[in-house]
């Protein structure tokens, strides 16, 4: 049997020192790792988007968060499909469909790519999850009737619980139905876009 070389007091205190060292190490990797997660979670909302693009955040109730975005740019592309990079989700900003959408409420979800020209002409979009409850659908197809004009509402059913808010640059999420919150993003930015049209351009069916 060949037996174990004898450690000296010297080199078992360096292979402590050296174990403990590693120790830290991964401790210090794994806890940058939850950090990295954590951030990149809390700032993606619902989007499981990165934190890059965002210029700024605001809380306009503690269920509603405003994030305000990169302008990605105003370019039009004839390919509804196209796939295109966006800062957040739903976009807010960037290339898209050269037609916008008719004003209205859907019952089915619109292409995003298409809603991002509504959002240029100084309109508004909410959109709410699979999950959101009947009574706040409700609630929200009554808040659309009472002033429709520069609106389009449309499920978007990955969102889950949550209802998303969009304005050029600019993204509400909602954790639940908020109408104060809604009445303070509508209010702050519909009509405000950088290709912004008359009201009477923005009314439903149009």
């Amino acid at each position: 049997m060949i037996s174990e070389p004898q450690q000296t007091p010297a080199q078992r205190r360096n292979l402590m020192f050296l174990g403990v060292a590693g120790g830290l190490g991964i401790a210090s990797l794994v806890v940058l790792l939850a950090t990295l997660l954590l951030t990149g979670t809390a700032a993606a909302g619902s989007a499981g988007r990165t934190a890059s693009g965002i210029v700024s955040t605001e809380r306009y109730s503690a269920a509603c968060l405003v994030t305000q975005y990169k302008d990605q740019g105003r370019a039009h592309t004839q390919n509804i499909k196209e796939q295109i990079p966006r800062n957040s989700f739903p976009p807010t900003s960037g290339k898209h469909y050269v037609d916008p959408a008719r004003w209205g409420n859907y019952t089915s979800p619109i292409a995003q790519i298409q809603g991002i020209h509504n959002l240029e002409h100084g309109g508004i979009i909410i959109q709410y999850g699979d999950r959101v409850s009947a009574a706040d659908r409700d609630a929200l197809n009554a808040y659309y009737d009472k002033d429709p004009n520069g609106l389009l509402m449309a499920p978007l059913n990955s969102i889950g619980t949550r209802i998303a808010v969009t304005a050029w640059t600019h993204l509400m999420v909602c954790q639940k139905l908020d109408t104060r919150a809604l009445d303070k993003f509508k209010k702050t930015f519909r009509y405000k876009a950088p290709e912004a049209l008359p009201k009477a351009a923005l009314e439903p069916g149009r």
